[in-house]
């Protein structure tokens, strides 16, 4: 996204005056970034002579990465101050280097630098636009401890455990700190977290409100769903009302270890109880992203095996979660035969998966789908 006027008030026109004081010898080198500068950063104040543009209700966060690329988030932006003028809600990124005392943008393109005041917890940036003089404070993110994966424990409505077909509904949820979330959910009740389906996927972004306490999702968007939130380093509380009745949400943090999983990846082994299931034409692709998987099942081996009793076999998919470390994969929901814990072995280009399925041995090999 190219930035815009507004944003070059913000960034390029605030910096191009050059800092207030700043190292002889410049910035650092990208592979000295500071290590407390590479966080999202929430402002806490935007000063421009003299006025406090956060007090129209404006929020803007601010992300640096290892990678040398920052990214601005602004939410209800009235004034136009960092979004196109019309366009409340935005998100504009760019290349940038920086040591504790300078903050480069654009280096060695529009290249634009602010002085910098930096601690474990804060940053402050100071600049004169134009005459104009700007000073911005920036905290370590309202609700850290909201990033990460969370799993439900408990999903009530005004009746009680929301459930579908007899099985209690399942939600997990990863909130990243650039401000995206994603999700799976399985037994679903019909459009509460899925259209038209009882398991499903889904991804968009939120806002955590530090001053009304509230989690915004998908604030641009028309039906935007906010909900009052609660949170903790373990549990994560979400009540409100959706779509006129109130809901009580429950989660517990969800601590993943990635172990090389994410990616695509087809069978070509299915030893199960003696018996290779591929042999018996069985077709069947794994992917993993992040915590979430899909299974996609092409065709089923003769039980069915993969597909369940609802499925119209022999073919069918599904969604879950899973967590992982280096020697061990959980499927914690998702598939027709429950809950799995396996031994994981993978190589670049394979993934094994060995234990125990449905009290027989099972020792099934996948190779990764190029381009995944």
């Amino acid at each position: 996204m190219g930035r815009s006027w507004a944003l070059r008030v913000v960034v390029t026109a605030l910096l191009a005056v050059g800092p207030i004081a700043c190292d002889d010898d410049g910035p650092t080198s990208l592979d000295e970034l500071p290590d407390d500068l590479i966080v999202t950063w929430f402002a806490t104040s935007l000063r421009a002579g003299g006025t406090e543009l956060l007090d129209d209700g404006m929020r803007l966060s601010m992300t640096f990465t290892s990678d040398g690329t920052y990214q601005f988030n602004a939410f209800r932006d009235r004034t136009g101050f960092v979004c196109d003028p019309g366009v409340w809600d935005c998100v504009v990124d760019g290349a940038f280097d920086a040591s504790t005392t300078e903050v480069v943008f654009d280096p060695g393109g529009d290249e634009a630098r602010l002085s910098a005041t930096l601690t474990p917890t804060s940053l402050r940036l100071v600049g004169d636009a134009d005459g104009l003089p700007v000073d911005l404070t920036f905290v370590l993110p309202p609700y850290a401890d909201l990033v990460g994966t969370w799993a439900s424990t408990s999903l009530l409505d005004s009746i009680g455990e929301i459930e579908e077909g007899g099985s209690r509904t399942t939600l997990v949820v990863t909130f990243e700190a650039d401000g995206s979330y994603s999700f799976s959910s399985s037994h679903s009740p019909p459009d509460l977290f899925c259209d038209f389906a009882v398991s499903c996927l889904g991804q968009g972004s939120y806002v955590a409100d530090p001053d009304l306490a509230e989690l915004r999702f998908d604030p641009s968007e028309p039906d935007a769903l906010t909900m009052q939130l609660s949170v903790d380093p373990a549990q994560l509380m979400l009540s409100g009302f959706v779509d006129g009745a109130m809901q009580d949400w429950t989660f517990s943090k969800l601590q993943v270890i990635s172990p090389g999983t994410d990616g695509s990846w087809l069978a070509v082994s299915l030893e199960f109880g003696g018996t290779n299931l591929i042999d018996a034409d069985a077709v069947h692709q794994l992917t993993f992203n992040g915590t979430l998987f899909s299974s996609v099942t092409l065709a089923d081996a003769p039980g069915p095996f993969f597909c369940g009793p609802d499925d119209i076999a022999p073919e069918c998919s599904s969604v879950g979660t899973f967590t992982a470390d280096l020697d061990a994969l959980d499927f914690l929901d998702g598939l027709a035969m429950g809950p799995q814990s396996l031994s994981l072995a993978t190589t670049p280009t394979s993934l094994r998966l060995t234990g125990t399925v449905r009290g027989n041995s099972a020792d099934f090999l996948y190779a990764r789908v190029p381009g995944f």
